[in-house]
């Protein structure tokens, strides 16, 4: 079971206590169609959508019921708040959804009874894929030199297409990889998220040695920033995503 499958679970679980109304009526055939980014919640609850699936860069929620309801309702935190206008068989509620954040959407109806119907429940992300595509490309071929306030130049890149190309800044670090062309690293974007002009972006990491995993981490984060069309690193939040991985052959490397 993937992170995502499990977070939706206890989305599910949470949302069951917390926004469940006290007086719930059968709803069966009361809500002829549920929407979520043209998605039917009645045959996915769970899912990720891209650029393609906003309108307008929004997602879009469209409900439409019998002539039970009397008012359908909207809420995409989880139930703390909720949106609906009554006397409208057909209602479309539209937010701007933040990048990797997941929205627990639910939809419910008030029938004309004043009876609540269950809640219909749809967790969704959204993942820009272009972005995503543009971030994968660029941490595969790490086409940066690390720089920080804490140390004049830092770390290693790895050559375009050539993963077995291992190349250091610092020429005496670089004279001890003498086995420099068996290193590799293998990067997975989990997600991104965008705070204070960065991207921040999750990752899995897997540092290899003669094809041996010696050092690995899962969810560490990598901050990015886009000057002029190219991406250039901020920070890590991991220095071991390189330095341990690599120490573990070569000991320390305390000149930095």
């Amino acid at each position: 079971m993937n992170r995502f499958s499990i977070i939706c679970i206890s989305v599910f679980i949470g949302i069951a206590f917390i926004a469940g109304p006290l007086e719930v009526a059968a709803d069966e055939a009361l809500f002829e169609s549920i929407l979520v980014a043209g998605r039917d919640i009645s045959e996915i609850s769970a899912f990720v959508v891209d650029e393609e699936d906003l309108d307008g860069g929004e997602i879009v929620v469209k409900a439409q019921t019998s002539d039970n309801i009397e008012k359908i309702e909207v809420s995409v935190d989880a139930g703390k708040s909720w949106d609906g206008v009554p006397g409208m068989r057909e209602y479309s509620y539209s937010f701007t959804p933040q990048m990797g954040k997941e929205y627990p959407v639910l939809v419910r109806g008030v029938t004309t009874s004043g009876k609540y119907t269950s809640n219909h429940i749809a967790v969704v992300q959204y993942k820009p894929r272009a972005l995503y595509e543009s971030i994968g490309r660029f941490l595969d071929e790490m086409r940066y030199a690390y720089m920080d306030e804490r140390h004049d130049t830092f770390m290693a890149f790895f050559e375009p297409d050539e993963y077995e190309s291992f190349t250091t800044l610092k020429e005496n670090i670089q004279q001890t990889f003498d086995d420099s062309s068996n290193f590799n690293i293998k990067i997975l974007v989990r997600n991104i998220s965008y705070q204070d002009d960065l991207y921040i972006v999750r990752v899995d990491w897997d540092l290899r040695y003669n094809n041996t995993s010696t050092a690995k981490g899962r969810n560490d984060i990598i901050r990015l920033i886009k000057k002029d069309g190219e991406w250039k690193v901020v920070d890590l939040d991991n220095e071991g995503m390189f330095v341990v991985g690599i120490g573990t052959f070569k000991g320390n490397i305390t000149d930095r």
